[in-house]
């Protein structure tokens, strides 16, 4: 078990980074999220050292640079930001790995690779490698009914699934299909670069993603091909994920 806190003040990053974490299948425990530099000196000041760090550089009330200068850290850092001009500042620190926002999996991956190289507390004492991350057979077809005929579809035909009393399977060629599946299950079993869950009733191909809006009232919107039959609507926390992954 790799205990761990996230110092960070913008909700959207630490929604982002425990995705991209719960999605390595590591150990992982979050121990605390924290959004300023006070607070995190006061953390650190009254618990334990976790095993590791994940720290924004810019917070609240300061850098979290400052946080060295009253606290000697000894766990490692992994430094995440949205700007390039500290690398050489995180280094002289505890500082291991000094990723830019919007994160990427596979930059995470490494910098947990190089978390454990460092022959730091992981895993049980096992030393993590690119192999340690579980590789999950994400979908690749399924099988759909059409009168007495079964037809085997391929994901990448999908444009989304979408729940009304049950879930059904809209193709890019704008035919429906019912399934078994659960959108909660099928979350678990696409491939996430591919598909986004936008709300509680859709998951959608991001190839069908044609635009997304704030609206006049303030709420957020999607569109996509072939169109839906209602209007999507998305929270504005999922609006800010899905335009990171499209950028």
């Amino acid at each position: 078990m790799i205990k761990t806190i996230i110092i960070e003040d913008e909700t959207l990053s630490v929604t982002h980074l425990i995705d991209l974490l719960e999605k390595s299948n590591l150990e992982i425990k979050i121990e605390a999220i924290i959004s300023s530099v006070a607070d995190s000196i006061k953390w650190l000041k009254s618990n334990f050292p976790p095993d590791l760090i994940f720290m924004d550089i810019h917070l609240s009330d300061g850098k979290s640079l400052e946080i060295f200068k009253e606290h000697k850290i000894l766990s490692p850092v992994i430094f995440t930001t949205a700007y390039d001009e500290y690398a050489i500042q995180v280094f002289k620190t505890s500082g291991i790995e000094y990723l830019l926002k919007p994160i990427d999996y596979e930059c995470l991956k490494e910098a947990l690779i190089t978390f454990s190289e460092n022959k730091l507390i992981i895993n049980n004492n096992h030393i993590l490698t690119a192999n340690s991350f579980k590789q999950i057979e994400y979908k690749k077809r399924f099988l759909v009914k059409e009168g007495k005929e079964f037809i085997p579809v391929k994901t990448e035909e999908v444009a989304y699934f979408y729940r009304t009393e049950i879930v059904f399977i809209k193709l890019f060629n704008g035919k429906s299909y019912m399934t078994n599946y659960s959108l909660n299950h099928l979350e678990k079993i696409l491939e996430p670069h591919s598909f986004f869950r936008v709300n509680r009733q859709i998951i959608a191909n991001v190839n069908t993603i044609k635009s997304f809006f704030k609206g006049s009232s303030g709420n957020f919107f999607l569109n996509v091909s072939p169109m839906h039959s209602e209007k999507i609507q998305i929270s504005q926390e999922r609006y800010y994920i899905l335009k990171n992954l499209l950028s």
